[in-house]
């Protein structure tokens, strides 16, 4: 069996309607490492759905090297389905280790992000 693949990029896919999809690529940022957690969600409350995204993956052949480029990455939509990168130092997000999942997390009047992270402690953020 031969498998081929023409798009390794780390995408969104938008819903056009009547059964037709377009793939768009994440900013740069997003193809720096793996991802394998990520969060959907109106962070800003503009009416546009953003994206928090983490990964990250320290096991691999030594040959190959760790793929551990990613602090966590927050992606503002635009509404158009492109986003934009906010630096860590304006998002205040900062995820360091290998990130596994991204949930939100509703405690009485606040919203939590909650990292789970591998063979780590969680990480965890308010919402304003």
């Amino acid at each position: 069996v031969k498998l081929e693949s023409y798009n390794l990029s780390s995408s969104v896919i938008l819903n056009e309607g009547g059964g037709k999809f377009v793939v768009r690529p994440l900013p740069i940022e997003a193809q720096f490492s793996p991802i394998y957690g990520i969060l959907i969600e109106d962070f800003d409350k503009d009416g546009k759905m953003d994206i928090v995204a983490g990964g990250n993956l320290f096991r691999t052949k030594p040959e190959a090297g760790r793929y551990d480029a990613s602090y966590g990455l927050y992606l503002k939509g635009d509404g158009t389905g492109s986003f934009l990168t906010i630096p860590c130092k304006v998002s205040g997000l900062l995820l360091n280790g290998e990130v596994r999942d991204i949930v939100k997390i509703k405690s009485g009047k606040h919203i939590r992000v909650v990292v789970g992270r591998n063979n780590d402690a969680l990480q965890i953020y308010e919402i304003q």
